[in-house]
């Protein structure tokens, strides 16, 4: 069992988060390469889980400005969801029967609304809202003496197996409550426990090795499943807003690409189930690691 301190271990891994999602304000700011819009979002959602993960044993005001970190984030995620759909758009338009104009047309609405979303992104960027929480996670990682002391602090050997016990639990709740006519919503809340069950074995993974990377994996594989079906029914709503003032023959596209997009969310409906055992699977695999 890893005797190295669990508070040491979670401040050294939110600092390393921190910095990664500081590391790309500049470039997501600028907004030339939406890569980095994308790496800061990422680094966001790594940075809550394990702020969550390790709470007990985190500084009181770090774990407190997770409703500010959620704030951001949404912000970071209106613009990055629209750079994934209009992307997935443009590739899925191209291969119909639809011409450049129609196709432009289509996009040039959706863009309206991601320069919007853009533009709030931006201004919560330079906020002295924003400010003010930059300023207070970095007090907070200078502190060197958390919640729990160094003294009785448990290890991380004896922190993590309960950790991603927890995550595992959440996550196996919501799949098991899932059926075939699920709403989506259902499905994206399961995406989004696996989620954090992976960032939280990504956290450990070198306290278990090949078994935790195998469970990081099958979380990934179930994670693109469910991913590209909740991008199946955001297309949908996002173009039920854009097109209501738009004509023929970009209606007619539009509706095309929802049908399409149904068909998708079918078949990644039918995956579901093998992605979920492949995740319950590797699970087993390193509780029983943990155990020995």
């Amino acid at each position: 069992m890893d005797q190295r301190p669990a508070n040491t271990w979670a401040l050294q891994t939110v600092r390393r988060l921190w910095a990664d999602f500081m590391a790309r304000e500049p470039g997501t700011l600028r907004g030339e390469d939406p890569e980095q819009l994308h790496r800061m979002r990422v680094a966001h959602r790594r940075l809550r889980t394990a702020i969550g993960s390790f709470a007990t044993v985190l500084p009181v005001e770090l774990v407190a400005a997770d409703d500010e970190l959620r704030w951001i984030g949404q912000e970071l995620g209106a613009v990055r969801d629209l750079d994934v759909q209009m992307e997935a758009m443009r590739d899925t338009a191209s291969s119909l029967e639809a011409s450049p104009e129609t196709i432009g047309t289509l996009l040039a609405a959706v863009n309206q609304e991601r320069q919007h979303a853009r533009q709030r992104m931006l201004e919560a960027l330079v906020s002295k809202r924003f400010e003010g929480l930059v300023l207070r996670i970095a007090r907070s990682l200078r502190e060197q003496v958390t919640a729990t002391s160094a003294g009785n602090s448990p290890t991380i050997g004896e922190l993590a197996p309960a950790i991603l016990a927890d995550r595992y639990r959440r996550f196996r709740k919501a799949a098991r409550a899932l059926r075939p006519k699920s709403p989506p919503l259902a499905y994206h809340n399961a995406r989004r426990r696996a989620r954090r069950l992976r960032f939280a074995t990504e956290f450990v993974e070198d306290i278990y090795g090949k078994s935790a990377a195998e469970l990081i994996e099958a979380a990934t594989d179930l994670q693109d499943v469910f991913g590209d079906h909740q991008d199946c029914y955001a297309a949908i709503e996002l173009r039920a807003r854009v097109c209501s003032s738009l004509e023929e023959p970009a209606l007619a596209l539009a509706a095309e690409l929802d049908a399409r997009a149904l068909e998708r969310a079918a078949g990644l409906r039918r995956a579901a189930p093998d992605a979920i055992k492949k995740v319950t699977k590797r699970w087993l695999a390193l509780k029983k690691a943990m155990q020995e």
